[in-house]
């Protein structure tokens, strides 16, 4: 094979990201193979490819932070057998035919993948085997969404009960198969009641062996329904099967699935699920630069025969051209389309939204919540007039002035002085959607009341609304800060209804979705880390009192896989190895855990940039100056964003000078001792999973670790340990003289409304003249 082959065949296995000291001994093991193989088409050959850097990389030995060392477990089997169930055989054979070319240990490991693998696929043809006699009938979207399900149940249980045998993994199957076929009406099954036994006649199984196993998976759902890991349409067990939460239960257990998986199993998903994943998440984002399309041969035959129609063609004779199978990509132009065609069409479904709001409440909280409503609204719309949102401009209404002549109509000026088309549309639009989410509360056979009667909810989703409807219009005069002053909100509390938000109708175009996402990343990445804020104080009580409410728990795993995702996509830019990776990640989870107050009034980027910079700085020669270029090829920037780094309540620096002056203060101790807590702080922000575990796709240590109240007083000037960690010779401006500082979690809340909003409360309304018509000119009489 040439060069330029091989190059081809490693562009195909790009999302492997593979270290390029593997890339040499996987290419000699490949040729050794294909040699004895002989003529192999393209498919074949990168599966074995892909079956010789899983065993290479497996052979590599690794150093982790703790010194010990380690055989390739940052590998993921499941992405190095991506493929379709079908081209499982041919991974096997070909893992099979590479155990003679390999060491012994290596050889047991393989044996071991392949034992797994085989153990699975009987599974699954025994468990289609009975799917396919059971004849159940139903429609197609019914049918696909119960097989998934069921086939989730028996390897969610399988990985929880650890069993690794055929024979228990049967009744299993059985098990799963007879309470399933129990909630089905049994006039669409095939098989004949009681269930059991056409199912024991099937895998040839024990009667009573099968019952004791069918009584411990209801157990087992039970559990999964009281942990919340299910949803069932009426709290039982049968409810799970129904068609309006099918959906749900599969997408809730196919997480519950891939968070039990480890780096060496492989992933059973893949033999039901209709579409294809890397489960380890590859996201090379460095900008390609894009190849011109070639014209290849004529571009108009202006010489050659058509049968197209000409000026002689009659209409019946003309036939139309096939859709195109294309979809476009979307333009700005026809995501504003999109949305604007949702929005309306969704205003005008409901014509009476008050009374789906009565419908949905009791009667004594309606009116709390219409007072609440319209007090947010009448904040809105202050804020609107002043920035002429909704209302004629002031430029506007001078060029009816000086053109018009201005009849006195006063009924008319105090409608045109309180009117304002966005306020009627964002009341609206936040009546539908508080009154779908009580409805949606109520059909689940929840109480409405408590959503209706917290405040913190009601003001998180109207923020939502207000920015919806910002968006919506390309008002950009409002950012989302002053939208969170508006409504009331704080950031986490908005971070906590917008899940609510995004369900309440199931038709929200995606590039709204988009633009909550980057405004979740926003929240998780410094605005819910200002001073006084509420997941500040959730984490002073969670170091003091050993507390952790099941909300801070989520936003805190958001935030460790948002920062898992950046410091992978960012290593894998700057090409650093496994070993690195790692490392970066271990001091990462150190400063999260052990060092959570730097991050009080900052950027979590900015403690993974410096972070990266510091641990390279032991490893080679990666400057600042990298970092940021590929940061800001891969991430929207803000301007000055590394120039404006929060130091004190006085100061702001450049991100060079704050590493000097404020990072390594606090993180040299970690980064030099290439070590982690035996016990963490925080343990949700100090998994012992290794980088790649913890990219998404969703407790306390002993008194003797200081307390997060506090930053430890350093001594910030330089040792002999520490020397080559400073950043000298790299700066954005003059480097400052060392300060130091406090920074605690003591401040009291935010009140709910700004200043400014008082103040434009305050502000009366501005006469704007009567009705306008057309002024005569006298100057030619």
């Amino acid at each position: 094979m040439t060069e330029a082959s091989r190059f081809h065949l490693w562009d195909n296995l790009r999302e492997l990201t593979i270290d390029e000291s593997i890339k040499q001994p996987s290419e000699d093991l490949f040729f050794k193979i294909k040699d004895s193989e002989g003529q192999i088409d393209e498919n074949k050959s990168l599966i074995l490819m892909r079956c010789c850097t899983l065993i290479i990389s497996k052979s590599i030995t690794m150093q982790t932070i703790d010194g010990l060392e380690i055989k390739g477990s940052h590998i993921n089997i499941s992405s190095y057998l991506k493929g379709t169930p079908s081209d499982l055989n041919t991974y096997l054979g070909y893992l099979e035919k590479l155990i003679p070319h390999i060491s012994d240990h290596i050889g047991i490991m393989v044996k071991e993948i392949i034992r797994k693998i085989e153990i699975s696929t009987i599974m699954y043809k025994k468990f289609k085997e009975i799917w396919d006699k059971a004849d159940i009938r139903g429609n197609d979207e019914f049918l696909t969404g119960m097989i998934q399900l069921l086939w989730l149940f028996v390897i969610n249980i399988k990985s929880l009960l650890k069993i690794n045998s055929i024979f228990e993994s049967g009744y299993l199957i059985i098990a799963v198969y007879k309470i399933a076929l129990n909630t089905i009406d049994p006039e669409l099954v095939g098989f004949s009641q009681p269930f059991i036994v056409d199912l024991c006649g099937i895998m040839k199984a024990s009667i009573e062996k099968t019952k004791t196993w069918a009584d411990s998976v209801d157990t087992l759902l039970q559990d999964f329904l009281q942990k919340g890991q299910l949803c069932s349409k009426n709290g039982l067990i049968p409810g799970i099967f129904a068609g309006s939460v099918l959906n749900k239960n599969i997408s809730l257990l196919s997480h519950m699935y891939q968070s039990s998986l480890t780096q060496d199993d492989f992933d059973e998903r893949d033999l039901i699920l209709t579409k294809q994943k890397i489960r380890t998440p590859q996201k090379p984002k460095c900008i390609r630069v894009s190849k011109p399309h070639e014209i290849v041969g004529k571009v108009l035959r202006w010489d050659e025969q058509t049968n197209e129609p000409s000026i002689a063609s009659k209409l019946h004779d003309v036939t139309l051209p096939p859709a195109s199978p294309f979809i476009p990509p979307p333009t700005p132009m026809t995501m504003t389309m999109e949305l604007n065609n949702w929005f309306v069409d969704l205003l005008d479904s409901i014509t009476d939204p008050e009374t789906l709001l009565q419908q949905s409440v009791p009667a004594y909280l309606y009116k709390g919540l219409v007072l609440r409503r319209n007090d947010m609204l009448e904040a809105t719309k202050k804020i609107f007039v002043q920035r002429n949102i909704g209302t004629k401009s002031a430029l506007g209404m001078m060029f009816i002035n000086d053109n018009f002549e201005m009849h006195e109509n006063p009924k008319q000026n105090d409608l045109v002085l309180n009117k304002n088309s966005r306020i009627d549309e964002l009341e609206k639009f936040f009546t539908i959607v508080i009154g779908r989410i009580f409805t949606k509360e109520l059909e689940k056979g929840l109480n409405s009341e408590n959503l209706a009667k917290n405040e913190d909810f009601n003001r998180g989703i109207f923020a939502c609304c207000l920015e919806a409807l910002l968006y919506l219009h390309s008002v950009v005069s409002i950012n989302f800060e002053e939208v969170l002053d508006i409504s009331g909100s704080t950031p986490f509390d908005l971070w906590r209804v917008v899940n609510a938000f995004l369900q309440f109708d199931c038709n929200i175009p995606q590039s709204l979705r988009r633009h909550y996402r980057d405004i979740e990343i926003k929240i998780i990445s410094h605005l819910a880390w200002r001073e006084g804020s509420k997941i500040n104080q959730a984490i002073k009580v969670l170091i003091n009192r050993n507390q952790e409410s099941s909300e801070t728990s989520l936003f805190l795993r958001r935030v460790l896989s948002h920062s898992a995702n950046r410091i992978l996509e960012l290593s894998n830019c700057l090409g650093l190895t496994e070993v690195v990776k790692e490392e970066i990640w271990s001091v990462f989870k150190d400063l999260l855990s052990e060092k959570t107050e730097i991050l009080v009034n900052r950027h979590i980027d900015h403690m993974i940039v410096c972070t990266i910079y510091g641990v390279c700085k032991i490893h080679g020669n990666v400057s600042f100056k990298q970092i940021i270029e590929k940061y800001r090829q891969l991430y929207f920037e803000e301007p000055n964003f590394f120039k404006k780094v929060f130091i004190n309540d006085q100061n702001n620096e450049d991100i060079i000078v704050f590493y000097n002056l404020e990072y390594i203060r606090h993180m040299k101790e970690i980064i030099i001792r290439k070590g982690s807590f035996a016990k963490p702080r925080i343990d949700i922000l100090h998994p012992a999973s290794p980088l790649r575990s913890c990219v998404p796709t969703q407790m306390i240590s002993s008194g003797v670790i200081s307390s997060i109240m506090k930053s430890p007083i350093k001594s910030p000037f330089r040792t002999p340990r520490s020397e080559a960690l400073w950043a000298p010779c790299e700066t954005f401006a003059n480097v400052p003289k060392f300060v130091s500082q406090k920074i605690n979690f003591d401040s009291g809340q935010p009140i709910k409304k700004s200043k400014i909003i008082v103040d434009l409360l305050q502000v009366s309304k501005e006469d704007i003249g009567p009705a306008p018509s057309l002024k005569r000119d006298n100057s030619t009489n």
